[in-house]
């Protein structure tokens, strides 16, 4: 008897998986829009550093950039994926979009990259930081770079 009812439940497993697998796809979707939802409606923003990078498995050109900020002195870290054409090195700053209410929540924004400015006391401490943007990466600036090639190319020809 037991035989029967083992092989049989392995029979309905087999033949209804995918029953077993939707609550997951269910509860992943569910937990993307929670998180895009917490950036809509408490989104605010920092700068943080680029510490590290690792390739992403079989995509060479995408890389997972692990990056540190501070809110409030409260130390967080996280991941974002970048392409390796944004030049993006080790130590470079960019503006960090995160929620308001969960730091752990968070986005580095590959755009525009920033330097820091330390303004310091008589004694030498750091007392405030502020960025500056550093250099435009935006979707213009290949369309740019092409303007300039072209324009030196046909500025060597005339001349």
């Amino acid at each position: 008897m037991l035989p029967k009812i083992g092989s049989k439940i392995k029979e309905l497993i087999s033949k209804f998986y995918w029953v077993l697998i939707i609550p997951f796809f269910i509860w992943g979707l569910f937990f993307h829009l929670k998180e895009e939802q917490d950036f809509d409606y408490n989104q605010a923003y920092a700068y943080g550093v680029v510490t590290r990078f690792n390739s992403i498995h079989k995509q060479h050109s995408k890389r997972n950039y692990h990056y540190y900020f501070q809110i409030n002195g409260n130390n967080y870290t996280g991941t974002s994926v970048g392409y390796h054409s944004q030049n993006i090195e080790i130590g470079n700053w960019y503006k960090i979009k995160y929620s308001a209410i969960d730091p752990e929540n968070s986005r580095m924004i590959f755009d525009q990259r920033y330097y820091p400015k330390y303004e310091k006391d008589s004694l030498g401490k750091v007392v405030d930081t502020t960025f500056s943007i550093e250099e435009s990466l935006n979707k213009d600036s290949l369309d740019l770079r092409i303007k300039r090639i072209k324009s030196v190319i046909d500025g060597g020809l005339k001349g």
